[in-house]
């Protein structure tokens, strides 16, 4: 379970709004899934293409959008559609969205953008090498540990979607305890170990 969403405040003091470490634990996240309720499945994909496309255009820049936030919560959004993402698919029903009205049915096609939008956003893209927006100023290193969660299940989810025919991939993952933080969560390891 994601601790409370951390005020997030302006220079001057000023709250701006809530951000927390799962998908769609901010206001960005939240104002995105209201938006795409509202939307008709055109709309939704113009919406999702535009954030995912900015993303790729703007790698060390993310201030021509809302941020990293919108950013990990547009991938969500497309993984909920893909056979990995019924988790995800799941949260967005808990946050009392119809998910067939938030996510398109030809998300399928938007899968390879979201990924790279979201290891953008994560700091693991190699036009970009560095920790990513999305694992900038968290609170404590425990809320900055469950961010990095939610980006690397994200990631595996679009991983395992991309190679869904691969006899050869591991059915476990590695996850990201603290005890294994010299691995990264997204190594797979053998089942049984």
């Amino acid at each position: 379970m994601a601790p409370d969403n951390v005020a997030v405040t302006s220079p001057g003091g000023k709250l701006v709004g809530r951000r927390g470490p799962g998908a769609f634990d901010s206001d960005d996240a939240l104002d995105l899934l209201g938006t795409l309720a509202e939307q008709d499945a055109v709309h939704r994909r113009q919406t999702l293409e535009e954030i995912l496309r900015r993303t790729s255009d703007h790698l060390r820049d993310m201030s021509w959008r809302k941020g990293p936030s919108e950013i990990v919560a547009a991938a969500a959004i497309v993984a909920a559609w893909l056979p990995p993402g019924e988790a995800i698919a799941r949260e967005i029903t808990s946050r009392g969205y119809d998910t067939a009205a938030i996510v398109v049915p030809e998300a399928l096609t938007l899968a390879d953008d979201a990924f790279a939008a979201l290891l953008i956003a994560a700091g693991h893209d190699a036009r970009a090498p560095r920790d990513g927006a999305w694992h900038h100023g968290w609170a404590d290193s425990q809320t900055a540990l469950q961010a990095r969660r939610t980006t690397d299940e994200l990631a595996a989810v679009f991983y395992r979607y991309q190679h869904r025919h691969d006899k050869e991939l591991p059915l476990e993952w590695g996850d990201a305890r603290p005890s294994q933080s010299a691995s990264s969560p997204l190594t797979p390891r053998a089942p049984g170990r």
